[in-house]
């Protein structure tokens, strides 16, 4: 933009397919229940947050950013009284539940979220990744159940099993794998074939 300074002279269709393909494909939206702890952050209540970057073109200009927010985001994931915060593009943003310090913290924080958030917002996701520690132990099928109850749209969800410092414990992903097969297999038997797993994969945690 600095070196061409005749940007705000194109024809408008071309400078908004600029902006569009300065848009990234997807990203990865880590979420969190609570207060937002960041410095920038003007909220006052509890609610879901998200510490994922603003995509550039939602904050080079005016026309850039609502051509963004037209097309491709929105302000979304309201929590009983709090506003929406995450910035979020239904279709293709994958939105990540990590693990928390604390037993069962993560587990517990994202039942939060399921109970919590708008229903309305749950019902257009698409992507989610949910860290092994996220799934209560012995409640699988009851975990996924509600992914299936609250988000009916879900196309993907992506496992990220714990990594293991002292390099043990290498059956790990497969016995993960086992439990979700197990637990999907369960929810589709009992719905009568009316509902169908969605595509699932396991990760190892970075």
């Amino acid at each position: 933009m600095d070196s061409f300074t005749l940007f705000p002279q194109l024809p408008p269709e071309i400078r908004l397919r600029i902006w569009d393909l300065t848009l990234p494909s997807s990203r990865l939206i880590p979420i969190r229940c609570g207060y937002d702890p960041s410095p920038s952050s003007t909220s006052v209540g509890p609610g879901c947050f998200s510490p994922a970057s603003i995509p550039p073109s939602l904050q080079a200009c005016i026309e850039s950013r609502q051509h963004a927010l037209s097309t491709r985001y929105t302000h979304s994931l309201s929590m009983a009284r709090s506003p929406a915060r995450v910035l979020l593009d239904h279709e293709s943003d994958v939105l990540y539940f990590p693990p928390k310090e604390g037993y069962m913290a993560a587990s517990a924080e994202f039942h939060t979220f399921l109970s919590l958030c708008n229903q309305t917002d749950l019902a257009r996701l698409r992507r989610i990744a949910l860290h092994e520690s996220g799934l209560a132990v012995g409640l699988t099928v009851e975990c996924l159940a509600r992914i299936r109850d609250r988000m009916p749209a879900i196309e993907q969800i992506i496992f990220v099993c714990a990594s293991h410092e002292d390099g043990g414990d290498d059956d790990a992903p497969a016995r993960l794998r086992a439990q979700i097969h197990t637990a999907m297999s369960d929810l589709a038997a009992s719905s009568g074939g009316k509902w169908t797993p969605p595509i699932w994969t396991i990760v190892a945690e970075p």
